[in-house]
């Protein structure tokens, strides 16, 4: 619709005689003479003019100073300095969003022309001495986001890497990323987003660190061991060639001396003999894997096997599988029983002197049912009131014996 205004300079005419009218006006970027130009621009029609007719009624626009100017189809590029050109076609690339990276703060270009090979492929560019220049990625695969980039052991940057699942355990139910230093190998389990937590290194571990060298300062490295008496002495080296430091310890860390007799340490509860019916002290105290005693360390497992079979079928011949019969003393059932019943007490945190105080028996009764030394008769009321008050299944003496 034709707009009046009171403008500076004249309007131009139709080349059919009649004053063109303004159509519309605006501000903003249009091109003069092959240049771009900002400011406000104005629409002029002829009356007769429609568009798409193949007449010659005058249609254009001008600026505020009358002159012909030529509005642009599209916005134009944003003028970026050092903008990037192309590989294939040599154009200048379309700016795009930015992207914030550990090598600092890029922005994605990309080329817009129709026949180009490379249209449509996105390519991050980093702006460095006031060019954009496109960034080279590490090769293989990405390093994942912990929300750490330090490694907590080495200080360094960009080191982490993760390395599987640990299995589930005692204190982390849910199976944890493992994350590991590339430049350290240091080891450490991803708790949460942002928190790392040092793991222990696999296998067995350490009781103590190791020690230092005075002179060095390095970690010294465990060589040969020994036994003194019941106690093993172990003796630490300097890892620095040419240094004859050395120091020894015991399995805690304690000093131990070269020429000092230990005394034999007797356990407060020595270890048993682990065969059926058996009561004597096993030979090794210290090495739980060694189970026998004397007599029973000399055999072999299949010897020791047939051992097991025939005391099974002894005590099974006695009567006392169910725990009836008369009372017995020095038997293997009444080694077993004991052994039975000190570990269902053990269970529920009770000891001789407790259970006596709860149940009103007298505490050396259950001591000599616990030691082996005597066994209760069929229908000792003494016994039903143990098995009641701290619920224990009489079947388990039988389970025990049959499994053993």
């Amino acid at each position: 619709m034709p707009i009046k205004l009171d403008l500076l300079f004249d309007r131009p005419t139709c080349p059919c005689g009649r004053r063109t009218w303004v159509n519309g006006q605006g501000s903003g970027l249009f091109k003069r003479s092959g240049l771009f130009e900002k400011g406000d621009w104005f629409r002029f029609a002829c009356r007769l003019y429609r568009q798409g007719s193949a007449d010659d009624h005058f249609h254009g626009v001008a600026d505020s100073k009358g002159r012909p100017v030529e509005l642009l189809r599209r916005k134009p590029r944003d003028p970026i300095k050092g903008r990037p050109r192309c590989s294939e076609c040599r154009e200048l690339l379309t700016a795009h969003g930015f992207k914030e990276t550990s090598q600092g703060k890029g922005r994605y270009f990309v080329c817009t022309k129709p026949d180009c090979n490379a249209q449509g492929a996105y390519q991050l560019h980093y702006e460095k001495d006031g060019r954009w220049r496109l960034a080279k990625p590490a090769r293989g695969p990405k390093p994942r986001d912990f929300g750490v980039d330090k490694c907590p052991a080495c200080k360094r940057r960009s080191t982490l890497r993760s390395r599987g699942l640990f299995k589930s355990t005692r204190d982390y139910r849910q199976r944890l990323q493992r994350v590991v230093c590339q430049h350290c190998r240091a080891t450490f389990r991803l708790v949460e987003y942002g928190k790392l937590e040092k793991a222990p290194s696999p296998g067995f571990q350490r009781k103590h660190d190791p020690p230092t060298c005075p002179v060095h300062g390095c970690a010294m490295k465990r060589g040969t061991t020994y036994r003194q008496g019941a106690i093993r002495v172990y003796r630490w080296r300097c890892s620095r060639s040419g240094c004859q430091r050395s120091v020894l310890l015991d399995g805690h860390g304690r000093p131990a001396s070269s020429d000092q007799t230990r005394v034999e340490v007797v356990r407060a509860k020595p270890r048993r003999c682990a065969m059926l019916g058996c009561r004597e002290v096993r030979v090794d105290q210290v090495d739980g894997r060694k189970r026998y005693c004397v007599s029973h360390s000399k055999l072999s497992y299949f010897q020791r096997w047939r051992v097991k079979r025939d005391r099974r079928a002894a005590i099974t011949r006695e009567g006392q599988l169910v725990l009836v019969g008369t009372a017995r003393t020095a038997t293997a059932a009444a080694t077993e029983f004991g052994g039975w019943l000190a570990a269902e007490l053990g269970l529920r945190g009770e000891t001789h002197r407790s259970a006596a105080r709860k149940t009103g028996i007298p505490w050396k009764t259950i001591y000599n049912w616990l030691a082996g030394i005597s066994m209760p008769a069929e229908g000792d009321p003494q016994l039903l009131r143990l098995v009641q008050t701290f619920g224990i299944d009489p079947n388990g003496f039988a389970v025990r014996l049959a499994t053993a």
